[in-house]
């Protein structure tokens, strides 16, 4: 059995923060006139901007929800030829040309981190393992099928609630997401003691559950 693990964002207030400004497939995509889900997805390259409140940039940064994970050049380092279930992408970052000011006004602004970006390199953690969540074994329910697009829709998880990977799905990644729940990161003991050991800052965990092996 192996216990498994969400990465989650810490929320603290020193380091910065990014929004998401791109890329989507297709950039043309529409609303479903049934569930109101969109049918188009992240690709890479991500595209990010700085947003006000810091310019201190952590070890790991989280510019969408909890799906889109940047890394520093020290988690890549220490990912590298260990863990498995992703991929190494490049960060490009945008600015918004009102955002330029004189220096006298960015004093009186809060930091940010501005362009042209001069500290160590940021990457994409791109997450290219995917598995199914054994619905029957986590308890978890079906909420709608949409009978438009056959999307699924599964009611929320509570914090208790332990999921239990079906494992025939799972191909023995390191970190990796399910598709009931897309937006979530999911990793193993491995990784979450690696991360601890580093001291990399601005992550947290939460246990979810376990892959019977």
């Amino acid at each position: 059995m192996k216990d498994i693990y969400q990465l989650r964002h810490e929320h603290d207030e020193t380091y910065a923060r990014a929004g998401r400004r791109g890329t989507w497939f297709p950039d043309d995509a529409e609303l479903c006139q049934e569930c109101g889900a969109s049918n188009c997805s992240r690709v890479r390259p991500l595209i990010i901007e700085w947003e006000p409140g810091s310019d201190v940039i952590g070890d790991f940064t989280w510019p969408g929800l909890l799906d889109d994970i940047i890394v520093s050049q020290r988690v890549r380092e220490s990912f590298e030829g260990r863990f498995s279930g992703f991929e190494f992408g490049p960060v490009i970052m945008n600015q918004d040309p009102k955002s330029e000011k004189s220096s006298t006004a960015r004093r009186r602004e809060k930091p940010r981190v501005r362009l042209p970006y001069q500290g160590p390199p940021l990457w994409d953690l791109w997450v290219t393992s995917w598995c199914d969540v054994d619905v029957s074994a986590s308890g978890i329910t079906l909420e709608k099928e949409c009978q438009t697009c056959h999307r699924k829709f599964f009611k929320p998880v509570k914090d208790e609630q332990m999921l239990i990977i079906d494992p025939p799905t799972w191909n023995g990644a390191h970190i990796f997401k399910t598709y009931q729940y897309p937006a979530w990161v999911f990793c193993l003991e491995e990784v979450r003691g690696e991360i601890q050991r580093n001291r990399f800052s601005n992550i947290i965990f939460s246990r979810r559950g376990r892959i019977e092996t």
